[in-house]
Formats: structure tokens, C-alpha cells, sequence
């Protein structure tokens, strides 16, 4: 698996780029049906499978003053990831700028114009964007 911690960093991809976001915090079951979900149409496709994934987590950028205790420090969460067959996981840093985006400027601008993601696949409960 392929690990790239800024989006400048991520190469030119003339292939299909399908792609999860989510802290995969645990990386437990739920995350590893959707994972499969996107490796399996990136497979379809002949693409790329990304995850995408932030450090450090939001809440402690968003609301430090409630800790947020994590299951899985970031180089194990890495090598679950790894494990579940993902081609690439890209690691945003978390900021209160990133944090503060709209969901309409995140997909605009992260996963449209930078990632060029053709596919973001989900569980049902996720949302992103301030």
C-alpha cells in the first residue's frame, strides 16, 4: 500500500479513483465491508483504491477539550489498512482550516480537483464537511 500524507504528494492519475473517507479508527468490520466495497469497483474500473483518512484525529482539533481516546494509533491504523488489500491511503492532516470546510468546498476541492476521485463510497451513517 502506498502512503501519501499531503495532496501534493499524490501522483497524476490518468485511471479511475475510488475512494472511502474516514478516521478507520479500529479499522473493525464496518470499515473493512466498505474498503472491500472500493478496492472491488476500483478492480471493476481498472483504477486506483484510496483511502482517506486524518491526522490527528478531528475531535482533537475540533473540540480538544474533550480528549478522544484511539483505538489504533496511526501506524497500526496504516498497517490495517494495509491489510485489507487498499492499493493507497492518504493522509490529510487535520487542521481547523480543513475542518471548517463545507462539505460542497471539501468534495470540490480535496476530492474533486485534487484527488480526482470518480467514486466516494460510504457507510450509511457518514458525514463530512463543517
Amino acid at each position: 500500500m502506498r502512503i501519501y500524507r499531503q495532496l501534493a504528494e499524490l501522483p497524476a492519475q490518468a485511471a479511475p479513483v475510488v475512494a472511502t473517507i474516514g478516521n478507520f479508527d479500529g479499522v473493525h468490520l464496518g470499515h473493512q465491508a466498505v474498503i472491500a466495497e472500493v478496492i472491488a469497483r476500483a478492480r471493476f474500473l481498472g483504477g486506483l483504491s484510496l483511502a482517506i483518512t486524518f491526522d490527528p484525529h478531528p475531535a482533537r482539533i475540533l473540540r480538544p477539550q474533550q480528549p478522544q481516546p484511539l483505538i489504533t494509533p496511526l501506524p497500526r491504523k496504516l498497517e490495517l489498512l494495509a491489510d485489507t488489500g487498499i492499493d493507497a491511503t492518504l493522509v490529510l492532516p487535520f487542521t481547523e482550516e480543513l475542518g471548517s470546510r463545507s462539505a460542497h468546498d471539501f468534495a470540490a476541492q480535496v476530492l474533486v480537483q485534487a484527488v480526482h476521485v470518480t467514486e466516494v463510497h460510504e457507510g450509511a451513517n457518514f458525514r463530512f464537511g463543517h
